[in-house]
């Protein structure tokens, strides 16, 4: 054990270890100091991360080309693209096995238009200005919702079931403000 190990810090450090901010302000080269070390550690931040990212990115690469060059064997080890797609499958309930037809009108096919609903939906401009979407589904419980978020903006125009649905749905919204 050191004698200096046993003495109070203050007296190793000098009278006043932590200086008031008034003291680091005024001394602008303790501040660009302090500038150029935070600067570094955030550059340091951002290349640990980046990194972390291409690693990812190259493994995840790697991992697909070795499935589909069959150098791993497909059984064991499958392929990235096709472990998505099943999580998609797993999570939006299966193989969709019927397409609902939505028209949204004029103002609001400007938005729709760009959107994302499923990956082999159909989108096409009617000559009036709305905009027509055919979208797969197999359980209509989430596509009800959706279609609900864009209130009188969207008409449900097939099947007839999913349209009844919608329909029950909104009436038995706007008795709540009744």
């Amino acid at each position: 054990m050191s004698v200096r190990s046993t003495l109070p810090r203050s007296s190793v450090l000098g009278p006043n270890p932590n200086p008031p901010l008034q003291a680091v302000e005024a001394n602008p080269i303790d501040a660009e100091l302090t500038a150029r070390r935070s600067r570094a550690a955030r550059r340091r931040r951002l290349v640990v991360y980046g990194l972390r990212v291409l690693f990812a990115v190259v493994w995840i690469g790697s991992w697909e080309l070795s499935s589909r060059m069959n150098w791993v064997d497909p059984f064991f080890v499958s392929q990235p693209s096709r472990v998505l797609a099943k999580l998609y499958e797993w999570i939006f309930g299966g193989k969709a096995d019927k397409v609902a037809v939505l028209r949204f009108t004029g103002e609001r096919a400007r938005w729709v238009a760009e959107e994302r609903w499923h990956p082999q939906q159909v989108g096409q401009w009617l000559p009036d200005g709305r905009f027509e979407l055919s979208i797969p589904y197999q359980d209509s419980r989430e596509l009800v919702m959706d279609v609900m978020r864009h209130g009188a903006s969207v008409e449900v125009a097939a099947p007839d079931e999913l349209r009844e649905e919608t329909a029950r749905q909104l009436e038995a919204a706007a008795r709540l403000y009744r």
